[in-house]
């Protein structure tokens, strides 16, 4: 249950933060490509997170750990770009 506390609550928090550590709020709000990234990325973190709820089969539950995967490789890809788009 935690963890689906972290992945509904603290996560998209916490990616929020990390666009806010490369350009202010106002500009990712000011922004469509922002904008439409943060979003992207909070859903993926929410299909995470309904999965994780729902699934509970050893393949659902890898093939939920590679979703995690993307979002962490999709993030770490947002870091480099976030303020190039700016």
């Amino acid at each position: 249950m935690m963890l689906v506390l972290f992945v509904f609550v603290f996560s998209p928090m916490i990616i929020l933060l990390l666009f806010a550590t490369q350009v202010s709020i106002r500009v990712i709000a000011g922004s469509v490509a922002l904008s439409l990234l943060f979003v992207s990325a909070v859903v993926l973190n929410l299909i995470i997170g309904v999965r994780i709820l729902k699934f509970k089969t050893a393949v659902a539950d890898h093939r939920t750990y590679t979703y995690f995967l993307f979002l962490f490789c999709f993030l770490m890809f947002l870091i480099g770009v976030i303020r190039e788009l700016n």
